[in-house]
């Protein structure tokens, strides 16, 4: 059996920080971790299902994301640790965040068959509260999120300014107004080539009580150095309206040409300007006292060069309610449309229920969550022959789990947690040392 060195470094190197860190926090004392100025944060989630076999999921061809309860088929850990370095008399503040990501699927039990990922995407230093910044930061290093814009309940990532390698400044204060720039060589996992894309952020335009505007512009270099590229553009506005204390609503349009059309991230640097992309996003969530939920709806079209078109709609909702102080109910229903010109079009609905206990409350955004899933979802013949053609094997296809059957389920349960940054010293008097 041949090992992949790459991922056994990977697993190395993410054991070394981890015992660092461990170490760290276990000869600590008292006094000592009153001084420990660190933050941490982190993502979790894992579970067990029927089957479990990442291929049960059920997601579009076409589509370019899937809705999340009782949808996820992988252990999960996103972990990020900061710490200041140097602190000036001008207030300015030079610090350093490291974070790991572990991405495992069920039913997957070693790193030797090219499954699964231990990785450090994110090795950032950042020097912030600058005076001649007006209070922004400049930032240098590789990282995960920067200014993402997302739909919880779809895992939808509309806007990342960064997921990757490149350098900028952030948040420099002009007037009212809060702008953001930064240049990217590679800006997601998945981006096969290196090219030079600048991305701008302007926010903080007051439209209304309660609401703002944000827009952006980013352009993608032409790779020189491979035949047959273009550069593109995108743009984005995003108009952001508070709702009383505990609801918000986002309505965001995004256009792109060529490699622009990735509008979030780079796209494919071999389409021309005569490729084009069109979006309108909207999300809605809401929290009572004992109702909350997120409602989407997404309307995607693709214009390619030789005049054909391709129009993605993803419309749905998640729901929870608390029938105690620690039990809630959810249900999510997330129902998605590919429709190519010329070829017949692509459904599939997927329903969910999840009774769940939540040791910190009930409320929609509340977690940890310890659910209990089912899962259904129904698709037609045209979605069928896609994942027959693209991704055989998968849930949709033939092939698949569920063979020549246009529908099927899912029965597991899941644990989800997540955090913001804590000061570490908290989380170390919180374990007991």
């Amino acid at each position: 059996m041949q090992i992949n060195t790459n991922k056994t470094n990977g697993v190395s190197r993410i054991t070394m920080l981890l015992g660092m860190l461990i170490g760290s926090f276990t000869s600590l004392s008292a006094a000592e971790a009153e001084h420990w100025n660190g933050d941490l944060k982190a993502y979790f989630r894992t579970g067990m299902t029927e089957g479990m076999n990442p291929d049960r999921s059920f997601k579009l061809p076409g589509a370019l994301s899937k809705y999340r309860l009782g949808n996820e088929f992988e252990q999960y850990l996103e972990a990020f640790l900061k710490q200041d370095l140097a602190r000036f008399g001008d207030g300015s503040i030079v610090s350093a965040t490291l974070g790991g990501v572990f991405n495992h699927p069920y039913g997957v039990h070693s790193y030797t068959n090219g499954e699964g990922s231990t990785r450090l995407p994110e090795v950032l230093l950042g020097w912030r509260n600058l005076p001649w910044l007006n209070g922004g930061a400049i930032i240098a290093g590789r990282m995960v999120y920067l200014k993402q814009a997302d739909v919880h309940i779809n895992d939808f990532f509309y806007r990342n300014m960064a997921s990757g390698l490149g350098a900028g400044v952030q948040d420099v204060q002009l007037g009212k107004l809060k702008a953001t720039w930064f240049l990217s060589r590679k800006d997601k996992l998945s981006q096969e080539y290196y090219v030079n894309r600048n991305d701008l952020l302007i926010e903080g335009i007051d439209t209304n009580t309660g609401g703002s505007l944000e827009f952006g512009l980013n352009h993608v270099e032409k790779d020189k150095h491979r035949a047959g590229t273009s550069w593109g553009w995108a743009a984005h506005v995003r108009h952001q309206q508070k709702i009383g204390e505990q609801s918000k609503n986002n309505l965001v349009l995004q256009y792109g040409e060529g490699p622009g059309t990735g509008l979030g991230f780079t796209g494919d640097v071999f389409l021309n300007r005569d490729n084009n992309r069109w979006r309108i996003v909207e999300a809605y969530e809401w929290q009572g006292e004992r109702l909350g939920g997120q409602v989407t709806g997404i309307w995607q079209r693709d214009r390619f060069a030789n005049g054909a078109t391709q129009d993605w709609i993803s419309v749905g909702g998640r729901a929870s309610y608390g029938v105690s102080d620690r039990i809630k109910l959810t249900l999510e229903i997330g129902h998605d449309e590919v429709n190519p010109s010329g070829a017949a079009r692509r459904s599939m609905t997927k329903y969910t229920f999840a009774p769940s206990f939540s040791p910190k409350g009930t409320g929609f955004w509340s977690r940890p969550d310890i659910r209990i899933f089912y899962t259904w979802a129904q698709w037609n013949g045209a979605a069928q022959r896609a994942a027959d053609f693209v991704a055989p094997g998968t849930a949709l296809s033939s092939s698949g789990a569920f063979g020549t059957s246009r529908h099927g389920g899912n029965f597991g349960i899941q644990i989800e947690f997540w955090g913001g940054y804590t000061p570490t010293k908290r989380i170390i008097k919180y374990m007991g040392w």
